[in-house]
């Protein structure tokens, strides 16, 4: 295994515990547990090194026994490793263990450079791809694709049933606060009033 790949690692691994320790992500986890009665968890994408049961507050009594059966035990972390990969691939996913719970994954990248991984696509150093970009599109590669997201979002906010939230998640933010920026500062109004000005032009 490259030294690189273990450094970086050994950084998401240290990024992971220190965010999960943080008091911040504590305040968020309980109003988060308060307001909709689920478990949060943080955890690493290694599905080789991570449980069901390493976080007491986020246990059910239901799953404990569960835990108690082998066969069941492996039911359900299989569940959840099919889960960690599709999440991997497709974005936030949600699915149904054998006893009719779900669970919901949402992939936070840590470390991983978009634009690293879209000029190694290239076979061009991540330099060199940034000024290429540039000079042909006249925007860079994270305005490009921040451009992309709000464009969808513009869309999806036609469908009055989507929750602004949803949407800002469904294209690739990691907060809500991160997309109203974005929104505001690509469209020039907020998400909320963009959607109130369509959908009044629509019904008129």
């Amino acid at each position: 295994m490259p030294a690189n790949y273990s450094a970086r690692q050994e950084f998401e691994t240290t990024l992971l515990q220190r965010i999960a320790s943080s008091e911040r992500f504590k305040i968020y986890q309980d109003a988060f547990r308060t307001a909709t009665g689920l478990p949060l968890r943080l955890v690493s994408a290694d599905l080789d090194n991570w449980c069901l049961d390493d976080q007491a507050i986020n246990r059910s009594p239901f799953c404990e026994a569960l835990n108690l059966c082998n066969s069941a035990r492996g039911a359900c972390l299989e569940t959840n490793r099919r889960l960690m990969q599709e999440a991997e691939v497709s974005g936030p996913t949600t699915c149904h263990c054998f006893a009719g719970l779900c669970a919901t994954a949402i992939p936070i990248k840590m470390g991983a450079s978009v634009i690293g991984q879209v000029a190694r696509q290239a076979g061009l150093s991540e330099s060199h791809f940034c000024r290429l970009f540039k000079d042909s599109s006249g925007l860079t590669l994270t305005d490009y694709v921040n451009r992309c997201r709000i464009d969808w979002a513009k869309r999806e906010q036609l469908k009055p049933e989507a929750r602004i939230s949803e949407i800002a998640f469904l294209v690739g933010y990691q907060s809500l606060s991160q997309f109203n920026r974005s929104f505001v500062r690509i469209v020039g109004t907020s998400p909320t009033l963009y959607r109130r000005d369509r959908l009044e032009r629509a019904a008129s």
